[in-house]
C-alpha cells in the first residue's frame, strides 16, 4: 500500500512471498516498509505515538514469523 496526498502519514509497504518448489519446497518472505509524518502540522503532532505503535506491531510481526518458521 502507499498513503495518499492529504493523509496524516507518508509511507509505503510491500510484501512479497516467493514459493520455491524443488528439493526443499522453501518459501521466501520479503517485507519492505517505511513510514514517517506527513508535512502537515497534525501529522507531526501524532507521529511520535503512531511511530511507536507501528514499531511495536512490526516487532510482534517479526517475532510471530520467527516462531512460525
Amino acid at each position: 500500500y502507499a498513503t495518499l496526498k492529504g493523509h496524516l502519514l507518508a509511507g509505503e509497504e510491500r510484501v512479497a512471498v516467493i514459493w520455491r518448489t524443488g528439493l526443499n519446497n522453501e518459501v521466501d518472505l520479503e517485507i519492505i516498509s517505511y513510514s514517517r509524518a506527513a508535512p502537515s502540522l497534525m501529522g507531526k503532532i501524532i507521529w511520535p505515538l503512531i511511530g511507536r505503535m507501528q514499531m511495536q506491531f512490526f516487532l510482534a510481526e517479526m517475532e510471530h514469523l520467527a516462531v512460525s518458521w
